[in-house]
């Protein structure tokens, strides 16, 4: 990070690069124990997610189209991170990006309505859906995400 090699575009800031290898491959950032997500006031998650060309899809990469995202307040099996609110685990259904806007970024908005009243703090992006299937030998698949936020409309 920052990701020196990413497609260009107007506007990006703070861009990752995520090159998955395995079938739950995921993007993960979390807010301090302390903090929780204001839901009732940012009601948006907004960030631009670049795909590469629909050819590295074929056959069975063609899970690695979609997004999983899911929201707790702890990540699973690291107890170091806990809130002590339990665990508060929701998700979105997966969803696949929109291929013909593949090879350029894409916005993307998820609405976090559900956090309200949780102590939601973990945001885990899926790439995939855990299709349960690994990569095989070099093949990668590079994903670009950016301008990541939490927004009131």
């Amino acid at each position: 990070y920052p990701a020196t090699d990413a497609p260009a575009g107007d506007g990006l800031e703070n861009i990752y690069k995520i090159t998955p290898r395995k079938t739950s491959a995921s993007f993960v950032f979390a807010f301090p124990k302390g903090y929780q997500l204001n839901a009732d006031d940012y009601k948006y998650m907004k960030m631009r997610v670049y795909v590469p060309n629909a050819s590295n899809f074929d056959g069975r990469y063609e899970p690695f189209k979609r997004l999983w995202p899911r929201m707790m307040n702890n990540m699973w099996a690291f107890g170091d991170n806990s809130s002590g609110f339990g665990q508060e685990y929701w998700e979105i259904p997966r969803f696949y990006m929109d291929e013909s806007k593949f090879e350029d970024w894409q916005d993307i908005t998820i609405d976090m309505s559900q956090a309200v009243g949780k102590h939601t703090r973990v945001f885990v992006i899926n790439i995939g859906g855990e299709p349960w299937i690994d990569y095989e030998g070099d093949k990668t698949i590079d994903y670009y995400f950016s301008n990541i936020r939490f927004t009131k409309e």
